[in-house]
């Protein structure tokens, strides 16, 4: 006779998940909760919920079975960690803005963090405000305290009143306004002002009590002289109620003028006023360099003389015959004129050039026509003449006429 067994399949238990942390830190439980298929379950032989409190490390056994005898189990190994200690915090101190102060930490943990950054056990802080110190031990354990760091009150400089440069013979006043407690100028201690006389750089730095120090550093250049120089001499020598004028020659790119002559010049900073003199007189003048503020002073003696009067006359002809009266053609001035004839040219009756001679003074028939062109006698007749005579002043006069030849 055959047996026909009905057999029955179950689900079998299952863990599927155990959520929550493995390592904790010390006084500080933790919950794991399971997922999974069961009915019961038990930790370290201990019936309870699917929820269980950490709170002590080592092996944890987990025991789970369902309604219809089905089982499962999982060991897991708790880890419990030590939070860091933190000991001591030192350099917590006021600090000057612009350095640096080294903060440290002391006691037990395995990695800091300063605002957040891995770090040292000594962190180099540069600003004011909360520093963030986090310590980690065991991993995760984490220890968090924030110190304030602020600044120790720093000199204050609000102004450097200077000149950027001083003058031959001249110095620079250098006043500084603030509040401090030490000023010195290029390593010396000294007061708020300090005087310069020699071109380069001025250390200033001022300190408070604390340590806190202002650096500034000042260049101050030496002025080159200025130059100024009338007509380029010492005298100047004019006509009597001629029309004049001076001139300045000077290194400076920009200047003004301040000339000083009891009115009698035209324009009192022109650098060529004109003037009539009537009598020997002293003029000054003063030139100040715009960019430099530098002064420069000249004078110059202006000598009057009485106008001279200069007639000119040429004969209107002349004979080269060797007889010593009136062998040739020249110019001729009254005695007192200070003239030169810059050039006497003749002409023929075409136009072309017989005789020329240039820079000699009048009044000398030896310089002047004798009759001859290439060595001969020239015709009888008219010719041209054109000359020009200079005065002691440069001023040019033209005269021309026309002179005949005869013997």
């Amino acid at each position: 006779m055959d047996t026909v067994l009905d057999i029955n399949t179950f689900d079998a238990a299952s863990i599927d998940a155990i959520n929550g942390p493995l390592s904790i830190c010390e006084g500080d439980p933790a919950n794991l909760t399971l997922l999974g298929n069961f009915d019961n379950v038990s930790w370290n032989g201990v019936s309870g919920s699917n929820s269980f409190e950490i709170s002590n490390d080592g092996p944890l056994l987990i025991e789970v079975s369902t309604a219809d005898g089905c089982e499962a189990d999982s060991t897991v190994n708790i880890t419990v960690g030590n939070y860091p200690v933190l000991n001591e915090i030192t350099g917590i101190e006021d600090f000057c803005a612009g350095s640096t102060i080294p903060i440290s930490v002391l006691g037990d943990y395995d990695e800091i963090f300063w605002n957040g950054n891995q770090g040292t056990g000594v962190f180099n802080a540069e600003d004011e405000g909360d520093l963030e110190i986090t310590l980690i031990s065991d991993g995760s354990c984490a220890l968090d305290t924030t110190v304030q760091l602020s600044f120790a009150p720093s000199p204050e400089l609000s102004a450097l009143n200077f000149a950027e440069g001083f003058c031959p013979g001249e110095s620079v006043l250098i006043e500084a306004l603030g509040n401090w407690d030490e000023i010195s100028w290029n390593g010396a201690v000294g007061s708020n002002t300090f005087e310069v006389n020699t071109e380069g750089n001025v250390d200033v730095q001022i300190a408070t009590a604390n340590g806190c120090v202002l650096d500034s550093i000042l260049f101050i250049q030496a002025y080159n002289d200025a130059v100024v120089d009338i007509n380029e001499g010492e005298l100047l020598v004019v006509t009597e109620g001629t029309e004049n004028s001076l001139s300045i020659s000077t290194l400076s790119g920009s200047y003004s003028l301040n000339w000083e002559s009891s009115g009698l010049i035209s324009c009192a900073d022109c650098p060529n006023p004109g003037f009539t003199a009537t009598e020997d007189m002293i003029v000054e003048v003063q030139l100040t360099d715009n960019n430099t503020g530098c002064t420069a002073s000249d004078s110059i003696t202006i000598r009057v003389e009485p106008e001279i009067i200069c007639n000119t006359t040429a004969p209107s002809g002349f004979s080269p015959n060797s007889d010593g009266q009136n062998d040739a053609f020249t110019i001729y001035t009254s005695a007192d004129c200070n003239l030169i004839i810059n050039v006497l040219r003749i002409y023929d009756r075409w136009g072309n050039l017989v005789f020329i001679n240039e820079d000699f003074a009048p009044n000398n028939q030896g310089l002047g026509w004798d009759g001859l062109h290439k060595g001969q006698n020239s015709p009888l007749g008219a010719y041209a003449w054109y000359a020009e005579l200079l005065d002691n002043q440069g001023e040019s006069t033209i005269i021309k006429g026309n002179v005949t030849l005869i013997r």
